[in-house]
């Protein structure tokens, strides 16, 4: 029998950032059909459930992952960004597109900080000890 090679950390954190991405698109899709409008931020359950879902994802995937710490906010926006820019693309109404991206931003800011000190934290987790 022969072992399972292992799969090199930065291949894990390539596969963590679409699973982030995938997850930013999902919990879009998954409220928006909840809620039945395709703005899923027009629904009180956004901010209760998929701002704080951003915070944890970024916070743990900065802590396992390290790397640039703005990775994880713009992998979880940047899925939502895609379906509301095919929402865009398919239905039309895309004039309020730099409004939108700066909701965005202003979104992604409390994961991108959790991101930093989840980062901070692998650093200090991963440093060598001198002895």
């Amino acid at each position: 029998m022969t072992q399972a090679h292992a799969v090199p950390s930065r291949n894990l954190a390539s596969l963590a950032t679409f699973f982030v991405f995938v997850l930013g698109a999902g919990s879009w899709l998954a409220l928006a059909a909840v809620v039945r409008d395709l703005e899923a931020w027009d629904s009180p359950l956004y901010f209760a459930g998929v701002i704080p879902l951003s915070i944890v994802l970024g916070a743990a995937c900065a802590w396992r992952f390290g790397g640039p710490n703005v990775r994880w906010p713009l992998a979880f926006f940047g899925g939502e960004l895609a379906v509301i820019v095919t929402i865009w693309v398919t239905r039309g109404g895309a004039s309020l597109w730099p409004l939108s991206l700066a909701i965005l931003t202003v979104f992604a800011l409390p994961c991108w900080l959790a991101a930093t000190f989840g980062t901070r934290a692998w650093r200090a987790r991963t440093r060598p000890s001198v002895r």
